[in-house]
């Protein structure tokens, strides 16, 4: 029994699960057992249909032989061969097939004598072709070794029968064992399924039980505690021993309750001295109420002598602000006048830098026009020489054009011999013109060009003459700005003159105005802190009587407190009592 309480609930419940699990898991492993023999066994019984079905087929193609040969023996017809000789592979197929199912040794001699029988039976047959299509033979021959082909045939056809009969046997006594063999296993299994289930149920209650037993008294032991518990009897114990989740609970609940019964008591103490520290504050709170009286009425008396100072000092501050604002007034309008001054001297500057840099751009521009002139008149050179060119070279394409023509008559004069030179003649006339017509147009264009260059030239004379006037006007322009300049100078020097003496003046006004103010501001917060003082006085009164009033609460609580301990069974000198043995 000790090493049962020694395991955990958890270590039981998961043991007992786990064996139960593993009655079902061997059941069920069991079952798959018999269920892969029944598998097994279906195979083989299906194989041995199969294989009973293949003994019916190998006597259907006997005898399909069989008639075939009879066929070709009565009518020594060739078309009986070709037939015959097209089920000749799959009856050996079928042969070969019996044959590989042979597993006994009786079967073994079986499948020999049988593979035997179906060789000499298409010998048979072959050697009936060789009769019959022998020419060398006489009819009476031929019908004589006919007739006994054709008894060889039928005790050969016979004895194969015989022999896959017997396979047939063989085949269907295995399939109905393997039949017996999967209704026993059926059988077995249902024995098996039914027997595990059933003691899979009884022993599946019996852990129910021994669990549920295992749990239920120290569960019963805990309820009667916590019952006790809740009724306010702090004097019990459980006292158990046990290691598992139950045992832990008992004990905890065994401190708990000593927790409790510790904070109760020291509670019963806490109280107690609540009570007496209620009665010490009451009376201390009635002696403070008293002082606080007197106290309240010097304070009055010091508010109302600081209020008429403090009106006073209000008076001549407002009269000094007055004063500071006129001051103020005076400043602002003098630092716009020197902001104004200011703001005028950095435009004359700007204005006159504007002008050196515009005197700068005028030469320049000058500068540029000046190349310009040159390169129009290099330009009006360079159409010159390019006019006297084109003249020349429309001399020389009028020379061409009368060569062409002179030697396009003396090609038309030689006749035949000269027609290829009359061609060559005829093209350089055609070149000579074209020559001629560029060399027109290009006197044209020189001629227009030369036009627009005087023209162009006319035009930057002008242009010229007014920049010069441009830079005279810059020149006087920019002069005018630095007079204006060096006046502005003057007058921000005597403005900023002006506003420090102003700066000063305000700086001294300040310092007074200030003084005034933290005079004003003295009185204010003495009067202010009188009439806090005040406040304070009739507030701590305030608190001194709620202090009565708590006080007066708390001896209330205190007894109160008394009076919930008290429900309490608490153990002082009586003994611990155990649970367990109640």
């Amino acid at each position: 029994m000790g090493i049962i309480r020694s395991i955990t609930l958890k270590a039981r419940l998961v043991g007992s699960f786990a064996a139960i699990v593993a009655v079902f898991v061997g059941a069920a492993v069991f079952n798959s057992c018999q269920l892969n023999r029944m598998a097994e066994l279906q195979d083989i019984q299906t194989a041995k249909l199969s294989l009973k079905q293949l003994a019916m087929e190998l006597k259907v193609q006997v005898q399909e032989m069989k008639d075939l040969s009879s066929g070709l023996m009565i009518s020594r017809q060739a078309i009986y061969i070709e037939k015959y000789r097209d089920q000749r592979p799959s009856f050996t197929e079928t042969i070969r097939r019996i044959g590989d199912s042979a597993e006994t040794e009786e079967q073994m001699l079986r499948r020999s004598l049988l593979i035997t029988a179906s060789v000499e039976y298409l010998e048979t047959f072959d050697r009936a072709v060789k009769v019959i299509q022998d020419p060398g033979l006489t009819p009476v021959d031929v019908q004589t070794n006919i007739e006994s082909m054709y008894k060889q045939a039928q005790e050969q056809r016979d004895r194969i029968f015989e022999l896959v009969d017997g396979f047939y046997q063989d085949y269907l006594r295995d399939s109905e064992e393997a039949v017996q063999a999967a209704s026993r296993t059926m059988e077995e299994s249902s024995r098996v399924l039914t027997a595990s289930s059933a003691a899979a149920v009884v022993f599946t209650l019996a852990v129910s039980f021994l669990l549920t037993r295992s749990f239920s008294r120290p569960i019963r032991v805990l309820q009667a505690a916590v019952a006790r518990l809740a009724e306010g009897d702090l004097r019990q114990r459980i006292g158990s021993e046990s290691r598992d989740e139950l045992g832990r609970l008992s004990q905890s609940f065994d401190r708990m309750t000593e927790r409790v019964q510790a904070m109760l008591g020291q509670s019963r103490e806490i109280a107690s001295a609540l009570a007496g520290h209620s009665r010490s504050l009451h009376a201390f709170s009635e002696q403070t109420s008293a002082a606080n009286a007197d106290i309240q009425r010097a304070i009055e008396e010091i508010s109302a002598g600081t209020a008429q100072q403090a009106g006073h000092a209000e008076t001549s501050a407002s009269l000094i602000a007055g004063l500071e604002e006129e001051m103020e007034g005076i400043r602002s309008s003098t630092e716009g006048m020197r902001n104004a001054v200011g703001g005028t001297s950095g435009q004359v500057r700007t204005g006159s830098l504007s002008m050196q840099a515009l005197g700068g751009a005028a030469s320049h521009s000058e500068e540029l026009l000046e190349q310009a002139v040159r390169a129009m008149n290099e330009l009006a050179l360079h159409s010159a020489e390019i006019g006297t060119i084109t003249k020349t070279i429309s001399e020389v394409s009028k020379q061409t054009h009368i060569l062409a023509l002179n030697a396009a008559i003396e090609a038309s004069r030689a006749g035949e011999q000269g027609r290829g030179f009359s061609v060559i003649a005829e093209e350089v006339r055609k070149l000579s013109l074209e020559t001629e017509q560029s060399t027109r147009r290009i006197g044209e264009m020189v001629e227009r060009l030369q036009t627009q260059t005087r023209k162009t030239d006319t035009n930057l004379a002008e242009v010229r003459e007014g920049l010069y006037a441009q830079n005279r006007q810059v020149a006087v322009t920019l002069g005018s700005f630095e007079g204006i300049r060096l006046s502005m100078e003057d007058v921000d020097g005597r403005m900023r003159d002006i506003y420090g003496r102003l700066q000063a003046a305000h700086a001294k006004n300040s310092r007074l105005s200030d003084s005034v103010r933290y005079v004003a501001a003295v009185a204010q917060e003495a009067a202010a802190g009188a009439e806090q003082v005040s406040s304070t006085s009739e507030e701590q009164n305030r608190s001194l009587n709620r202090m009565t009033g708590q006080a007066d609460d708390i001896r209330y609580l205190s007894a109160r407190l008394f009076e919930e301990i008290s429900r309490f069974h608490l153990e002082e000198k009586e003994e611990k009592r155990n649970v367990q043995g109640d």
